[in-house]
């Protein structure tokens, strides 16, 4: 009976030995500049699914810690690829390698510089996806791509909190002077981020402007999960521009392509020339469903990138008509209501804490 009892025991410790690595293999790496060895803070790390049917796929990412080191836990033993992006400097991605238990490597970064281009005018305008995009603007894409991919991620990590203001202003039609201001402050303690729009893909269906219960129309924004998606990527057209009033501004603009719904969205993300760094999104809408000039709708979203590599959305605000209806007339354009919210203070979790 003992023997069949030890017998049970080592069949269930091997099962179990067997079993164990799938529940969660870990790669701590430390990124490290090849030329000088200098440790890389603040490097968003990624590691992707190289096999099938999730080829591609992200498995795990985190930002690197003041020292270097990134800490990525995957289900399964992969293979992987690891991904490595900084503002301003190419792509690093590795050789393909398997996750057995805690792998540990130093990985040293080519430090490849990337130079925005200069533009003095509009540039060439591509449709039908970021793929196909001229050069220029495609340089422009992939640093929007990630600050924004780090700022999805910020918002879902929920390692933020927010002390926020939110305000709602009436505006005069014509001067945009402020008639009327209500706002109060607020702890966000929550996963998220403080601004967040509807889904891309009711967007897609249902356009940025809507029908609302009480017959009035309902103003919806992009936040960096819609610009990310797919659906804007490929109904939209977009196109490197420069800042007439700021030099130190480069901009990627984008308007609705084929397939964008009739209530869509024209913008521009502008650019730090210097650092590639995001700075605002400028939004407006393709059409209105009412006789207003059209800066009487529209928005804007302010990004900031932390000290510890997160981006977060540091404020933003949109803008549409008041609408007075007269009996059975159709209603007038009474003001413009403006709604935001500012980020007031902030606390975060430091990159590797929970290491």
């Amino acid at each position: 009976m003992a023997e069949r009892a030890l017998a049970c025991i080592a069949a269930l410790l091997a099962v179990l030995a067997a079993a164990a690595p799938l529940r969660g293999q870990i790669l701590r790496a430390r990124l490290l500049d090849a030329g000088t060895d200098a440790p890389i803070p603040a490097a968003f790390a990624i590691l992707e699914n190289y096999a099938p049917p999730g080829a591609g796929t992200r498995a795990a990412a985190a930002l690197s810690d003041a020292q270097g080191w990134v800490q990525l836990r995957a289900a399964g033993r992969g293979p992987y690829v690891l991904r490595v992006e900084r503002l301003g400097y190419r792509t690093f991605a590795s050789d393909t390698f398997p996750l057995d238990s805690v792998v540990v490597r130093t990985i040293r970064l080519p430090a490849e510089a990337i130079h925005l281009p200069e533009i003095t005018a509009q540039g060439r305008r591509r449709c039908g996806g970021v793929t196909d995009l001229a050069a220029e603007a495609a340089v422009l894409w992939d640093e929007v791509r990630k600050a924004l991919s780090v700022s999805a991620w910020t918002a879902a990590e929920g390692s933020v909190f927010y002390v926020v203001r939110e305000y709602t202003r009436r505006l005069e039609l014509r001067t945009f002077k402020v008639l009327e201001e209500r706002s109060n402050q607020q702890t966000v303690w929550t996963t998220g981020s403080p601004f967040v729009s509807l889904g891309a893909r009711d967007l897609s269906e249902g356009g940025f402007i809507r029908v609302g219960a009480d017959g009035g129309y309902q103003y919806y924004g992009p936040d960096s999960e819609v610009i990310l998606s797919e659906w804007f990527q490929e109904r939209h057209c977009f196109r490197a521009v420069a800042n007439g009033s700021d030099p130190a501004l480069i901009g990627l603009a984008f308007d609705p392509g084929p397939g964008a719904p009739h209530f869509d969205i024209k913008g521009v993300l502008w650019l730090d020339r210097r650092t590639a760094e995001l700075r605002t999104l400028e939004y407006s809408y393709s059409a209105l469903p009412v006789n207003v000039e059209r800066r009487a709708a529209g928005g804007e979203v302010r990004f900031e990138r932390l000290g510890s590599g997160r981006w977060i959305v540091r404020s933003w605000w949109i803008r549409a008509p008041v609408l007075q209806r007269a009996g059975t007339r159709e209603p007038l354009v009474a003001a413009i209501r403006e709604a935001g919210r500012t980020v007031v203070s902030l606390t975060e979790r430091r990159p590797g804490a929970d290491r």
